[in-house]
C-alpha cells in the first residue's frame, strides 16, 4: 500500500489551506467564494486618504506660493482641491469617485471586492470637474445644472492645474486661482464637517485670508512667509527631544546675540513666527529728547536732554526659524517696523562712529586759503 503524500510539506497546498481553512478542525472548509468575500472587504482608496493626500499638496501649494512658484502653487492646490472633493464623495460612499465612463472592474475594487479583478488593473476615477458637478448635484437632490454651475465657479482653478501640467502655464492668474481654491476647499469642508486648520494646518492664517480676500498682497505675502517658517521651525525642532530641543534653541539664541552685540545697525526682537531670538537690522541714528521750559514771563525754550540710540528697521531674520522679511511693508505687516531705542554698547558704538566720523572730516580753517 502506498504511503499517502504528507500534504503539509507540499507549498501550493499550504497557501491553499492558509487561505481556505477555518482552522476548526481537520476537514472543516468553507467555499471559494465565501473565502474570497471575507478576504476582499477593502478599497483600494478611502475618504481618509484622499484627505490625507489633500493635506499634503494644500501645504505644497502655499509653501510654493510663499516661495513666489505661482505656476507649482497653482498645479498643487488644484490636485489639492480634486482630492478633497473626492474624500467628500468616498466619504458618502467610496463607488462615487469611479470614472464616468463606466468601468467594472473599478467598481468592484472600489466596493471593496478587488480580489475579484485581475491583477495590474488600473483604477479609473474621476476628475475635478466632474466630481465637482457630482458634489453640487447631491447637494442640489439630483439637479445635474446646479451641479455644473457649482463646477463652474472653479473652471480657473481647473484650467490653471491643467495648463501647468500640460504645458508648464498657470495662466498668469495665480492670486485667482488661489483664492479660488482655497474657498472650494472651505465650502467642501463645511459638508465634511470639518475645519479649514485641519486641512491646511500652519497654513491656517494664510487660508483665511485668501478665502476672505482680506489684506493687501503684502500682508498675505507676509503671512505665506510666516507660516512657512513655522512649519520650518516644527520639522527642525519638533520631534527632537524636550532637553535636547531646550539645547539646541538655546545655542542658536546665543548665535543671534553674539551677532548683534556692540553692532549699532542691529536688535533682537522676538521672532513672529517661532518667538526665539531674531535680529532686526536698518540705519542707526542718534536722537536727543528735547524738553520745554516756560518761564514765568511767558516765554518758552527748550532743553536738549542726553543722546539715545534709535534703530530704524528695515529688515529682519530668524536664524531660528529661517524668516526673512524685508523692507518697510513686509515689517509694517507683523509690527516689526517701530523705530527701536537701542541699549547702551549700541550707544557707545555709534557716539564713537560719529566721533571717527568728526575727525575725518576736520579741515583746517585756512585749508582753502592759496599760499603766499
Amino acid at each position: 500500500m502506498t504511503d499517502s503524500p504528507d500534504l503539509s510539506l507540499d507549498p501550493i497546498m499550504r497557501i491553499f489551506e492558509a487561505r481556505m481553512h477555518r482552522g476548526t478542525g481537520a476537514g472543516s472548509w468553507i467555499s471559494l467564494g465565501a473565502g474570497i468575500g471575507v478576504a476582499g472587504a477593502v478599497t483600494p482608496i478611502s475618504s481618509a486618504s484622499l484627505f490625507e493626500s489633500a493635506q499634503r499638496h494644500a501645504s505644497r501649494g502655499l509653501r510654493a506660493r510663499a516661495g513666489s512658484e505661482h505656476d507649482d502653487a497653482s498645479l498643487q492646490l488644484g490636485i489639492m482641491l480634486e482630492h478633497l472633493a473626492k474624500a467628500y464623495l468616498a466619504s458618502l460612499h467610496p463607488t462615487l469617485v469611479m470614472d464616468s465612463k463606466f468601468d467594472f472592474s473599478s467598481l468592484l475594487r472600489l466596493a471593496g471586492q478587488g480580489q475579484r479583478v485581475k491583477p495590474g488593473h488600473v483604477l479609473k476615477t474621476v476628475g475635478m470637474w466632474e466630481a465637482l458637478v457630482r458634489i453640487g448635484t447631491i447637494q442640489a437632490t439630483g439637479n445635474d445644472g446646479a451641479g455644473k454651475t457649482f463646477a463652474n465657479r472653479f473652471t480657473l482653478v481647473f484650467q490653471a492645474r491643467n495648463g501647468v501640467a500640460h504645458i508648464g502655464d498657470d495662466g498668469g492668474l495665480a492670486d485667482e486661482v488661489a483664492q479660488l481654491a482655497v474657498q472650494g476647499a472651505d465650502e467642501i469642508l463645511v459638508l465634511m464637517g470639518r475645519s479649514l486648520s485641519e486641512l491646511f494646518g500652519d497654513f491656517t492664517s494664510v487660508a483665511e485670508g485668501l478665502r476672505d480676500q482680506h489684506g493687501t498682497k503684502v500682508q498675505q505675502r507676509v503671512a505665506l512667509l510666516v507660516a512657512r517658517a513655522k512649519q520650518v521651525f516644527k520639522e527642525r525642532y519638533g520631534d527632537l527631544p524636550a532637553e535636547q530641543r531646550a539645547t539646541e534653541l538655546a545655542a542658536t539664541d546665543k548665535v543671534a546675540a553674539v551677532g548683534i552685540e556692540d553692532e549699532h545697525d542691529r536688535a533682537a526682537t522676538p521672532c513672529p513666527a517661532c518667538e526665539r531670538v531674531g535680529i532686526l537690522s536698518g540705519s542707526a541714528d542718534l536722537d536727543w529728547n528735547a524738553e520745554e521750559t516756560v518761564t514765568e514771563e511767558g516765554h518758552s525754550f527748550f532743553t536738549i536732554g542726553h543722546p539715545r540710540a534709535v534703530l530704524f528697521p528695515t529688515a529682519f531674520r530668524c536664524p531660528s526659524c529661517g524668516l526673512r522679511l524685508q523692507g518697510g511693508e513686509e515689517l509694517a505687516a507683523v509690527a516689526l517696523d517701530a523705530n527701536l531705542e537701542l541699549g547702551p554698547a549700541q550707544l557707545e558704538s555709534l557716539e564713537a562712529h560719529y566721533a571717527h566720523l568728526d575727525t575725518q572730516l576736520d579741515v583746517p580753517p585756512d585749508a582753502d586759503q592759496p599760499d603766499l
